[in-house]
């Protein structure tokens, strides 16, 4: 397999010396349509307007087929493909549009590109046109127009430095596990209640992709969400539709893929009917561990966007957690997880921790970040709790 760095290869090759699901997101602008050979200045080192370019001329180059889409969407988990709309391959309706603001130019006003990390349209506005560089002035911005502060082109097609540091500083961060702590009635499971808009806030914002979630419609929302509460409600029905609620169109595979993973499976295939064991209402049959196990089976089906775990393992004995602990960690891998948390030694590898008071966050860092603060409130809890278990 290749070592992480710069390759200059053909990509189908490159492609097939990873593994699945190898890359968190690829970001990637083929060839779209057969231009250069057609446009003669391509292939000039001065241009029309004095910008020297340092690549060469392409006498052609070849527009991929599905199956380098195929070979993309197996190495990555997500994607952003420029170019989207020349091509006969269909996508999902996420969008990224560049508007260019380039005036009266020939060239398109726009380029845009499939986003597989939502089903919207997002708008990035940045002028590319010749000698200007830079945002509109209709944004209060001015231009650049000074060919010395130009990026330097080294392909026909490159987009500016700009949109990219856009697209990874809006996209590239996904996987963050962040943790609330503070004593009972701190307001921990408050947050979690807005994030899910369980109810709405009257003032302030929170935002979902740079969305103000009150414009989300609530199942819109709420689909992208995984949600493991403290309390679990449980149906009067078997084993597996209770597990397959998360995810109504699962399949019983799935199903049971995702009830191992939660360690389901050790109990559920000991029940006098296995797997279609009838459950009565908030399974009164089950202990607390038991529901709560099937609760995150729910959220594992679902593969979320976002996870929400609230005192998830608050029902489960030391033995199990470290079982469980394991499945979450695999889930929470390129998702971002909200973690409401009262044993502290469940969140210590979270990357952010919150420490909130009286509704109130009075502390924000890291596990060993906090332990070290002179004062840290979050160290009088965990050591307090360490003094307890001993």
């Amino acid at each position: 397999m290749l070592d992480f760095g710069y390759y200059n290869m053909d990509c189908m090759a490159g492609m097939a010396e990873f593994p699945d699901k190898y890359f968190d997101l690829a970001v990637v602008d083929p060839p779209y349509f057969s231009g250069p050979e057609r446009r003669g200045f391509y292939g000039r080192k001065i241009s029309p307007i004095g910008v020297q370019r340092i690549y060469e001329k392409s006498e052609c180059w070849q527009v991929p087929d599905e199956d380098y889409f195929k070979e993309l969407f197996r190495v990555s988990n997500e994607q952003i493909i420029w170019g989207c709309n020349y091509f006969e391959y269909q996508f999902a309706p996420g969008r990224i549009v560049w508007d260019k603001c380039n005036g009266n130019s020939d060239f398109s006003d726009c380029e845009i590109a499939y986003c597989s990390m939502h089903d919207s349209v997002r708008l990035f506005r940045y002028m590319w046109n010749g000698m200007f560089q830079g945002k509109s002035i209709s944004e209060g911005h001015i231009q650049q127009g000074n060919k010395k502060l130009n990026e330097k082109r080294i392909h026909p097609t490159q987009k500016p430095k700009a949109l990219y540091d856009w697209i990874f500083d809006r996209y590239a961060k996904p996987g963050q596990k962040i943790a609330f702590v503070g004593s009972t009635g701190a307001g921990k499971t408050t947050i979690t209640n807005l994030i899910n808009r369980f109810y709405d806030i009257q003032d302030g914002k929170i935002r979902y992709d740079g969305i103000n979630i009150n414009k989300i419609k609530k199942a819109d929302l709420r689909h992208s969400l995984g949600i493991v509460l403290q309390d679990t409600q449980l149906f009067t029905d078997t084993v597996m539709e209770n597990i397959r609620y998360g995810k109504l169109d699962a399949t019983d595979e799935e199903v049971i893929a995702a009830a191992k993973l939660a360690n389901v499976d050790e109990f559920a295939e000991k029940l006098p009917d296995g797997w279609n064991t009838m459950i009565g209402e908030n399974g009164k049959e089950l202990s607390g561990g038991e529901r709560q196990r099937i609760s995150i089976a729910r959220a594992i089906l679902v593969n979320p966007r976002i996870l929400i775990l609230d005192e998830a393992t608050s029902s489960i004995d030391t033995r199990t957690e470290v079982k469980i602990q394991n499945a979450f960690n695999k889930l929470m891998e390129g998702r971002t997880s909200f973690i409401v948390a009262h044993r502290l030694s469940t969140v210590r590898d979270a990357d952010t921790i919150l420490v909130m008071r009286d509704g109130r966050v009075i502390e924000q860092g890291s596990h060993d970040e906090l332990l070290a603060r002179p004062g840290s409130y979050y160290a009088k809890l965990y050591n307090s709790q360490f003094d307890q278990a001993s």
